[in-house]
């Protein structure tokens, strides 16, 4: 099985060392579970939804049917971009569609909450909010599996917004349980 891990600094694993970012530390967890995978992280510091519209199908091209895709997007969004929800959740649906016609397999998370900081200034919690009620909805009617992020402990932050490493070992199990589901569902 190959995991193609999309996403902003919070998939690329900003603040920690590169083997102690999510999708690494998922590939451990599923190995010490008995399952092999192959898992790419393709995630990019500051990428907004836009942005990752514009070039997901090219970091995909290698994809083949049946490959797994992993989809968290949206911080940016919520933060300095200030993106309204309803062009958010646009480019977060043609994201999903062009996926699942591609004929990959699709999990789409929902927003990790953030600590007020001197970062971004204004409370981004409603924004936050707004934007996983539409995942949520999106999820349930492409009939998505749905990775719960946003009641992770913010706490495991070390900016407010990024995570240590015990975070993203949190954000990994919680894939991991996905891809434990969808491969038992596979084979039975």
């Amino acid at each position: 099985m190959r995991i193609f891990c999309l996403g902003d600094s919070l998939t690329r694993g900003y603040g920690v060392m590169a083997d102690k970012s999510f999708p690494i530390q998922l590939k451990e967890i599923l190995k010490k579970r008995g399952i092999t995978v192959e898992v790419y992280n393709l995630g990019i510091d500051g990428q907004t939804s836009m942005e990752l519209k514009n070039r997901f199908l090219d970091q995909l091209s290698d994809a083949k049917k049946g490959d797994l895709v992993f989809l968290l997007i949206g911080t940016n969004d919520t933060l300095g971009l200030r993106l309204a929800v309803d062009h958010y959740i646009n480019n977060l649906r043609e994201m999903v569609n062009l996926i699942l016609i591609k004929g990959l397999k699709l999990c789409i998370a929902t927003l990790p909450p953030v600590e007020i900081n001197y970062f971004y200034g204004e409370d981004p919690g409603h924004r936050i909010r707004k934007y996983n009620a539409e995942i949520r909805k999106l999820a349930q009617q492409k009939q998505l599996p749905l990775v719960e992020l946003s009641d992770i402990d913010v706490n495991l932050t070390i900016d407010g917004v990024h995570f240590g490493e015990k975070g993203y070992k949190e954000i990994a199990e919680r894939w991991a349980k996905q891809v434990i589901f969808l491969a038992s569902k596979a084979s039975g």
